[in-house]
């Protein structure tokens, strides 16, 4: 049986994925959520959305207490799909509702990350010099210099002492030297951004909060 394909637009008329077979996908195939059995559709990571309205947008009720977040589901295989169609006329305004979709699908620019962002274990701090700093429960674990060239880059600054002290080298295990790291960046939400590392096979995606207080 062939997979249904339904577009989903911004309530301001912009095309901004499809939903297949209950998942959210990106034009590009990356997973973005899913819908349950009514209708209410989940970020990848859990959290809430929005519920589906008239097939094809979602919106989010306001002054109203988001449900519970919902347990992380493996991500599906990304699926064909079809060319993306055209954007759709502005929809006028919905008293009590906000568009749930207006910042998914969001790519950010270099300056947008400038800053610190934080989770549970992790705290990464981006300046706008191109430098960098991760901390790895409250630890510092290494700095050097980051880009932005579709994927995010962390290339972490040599360590001179080896190079300069044989006996320093040789004690040295290599497995724990610093390493770049590459993490591709499935969602951007203006204050967080979803992740999933790819320099060494691939991690479950996480999710990075804004933290510039």
């Amino acid at each position: 049986m062939d997979a249904i394909n339904i577009p989903l637009f911004r309530w301001s008329g912009p095309f901004i994925g499809f939903l297949v077979d209950g998942c959210l996908f990106e034009p590009g195939g990356i997973y973005l959520g899913w819908e349950d059995a009514a209708g209410r559709v989940w970020r990848q990571d859990g959290s809430y959305l929005g519920e589906r309205v008239e097939t094809h947008y979602v919106l989010r009720r306001l002054n109203w207490a988001p449900p519970v977040p919902q347990p992380r589901r493996v991500p599906p295989v990304s699926p064909e799909l079809p060319l993306p169609p055209p954007s759709r006329t502005a929809r006028p305004p919905r008293p009590g509702w906000a568009d749930a979709l207006e910042c998914v699908g969001l790519r950010p620019e270099p300056e947008d990350l400038v800053g610190a962002w934080r989770n549970v274990q992790e705290r990464m701090r981006f300046l706008a010099d191109g430098r960098y700093e991760l901390m790895i429960m409250g630890q510092p674990a290494q700095q050097g210099r980051w880009e932005l060239r579709g994927n995010l880059l962390l290339t972490p600054d040599a360590d001179p002492g080896p190079q300069s002290d044989p006996l320093r080298r040789a004690s040295i295990d290599p497995r724990s030297a610093p390493r770049r790291l590459v993490f591709r960046v499935l969602g951007y939400e203006l204050q967080s951004m979803t992740l999933r590392q790819i320099t060494e096979g691939r991690s479950l995606p996480f999710t990075m909060e804004r933290d510039d207080l």
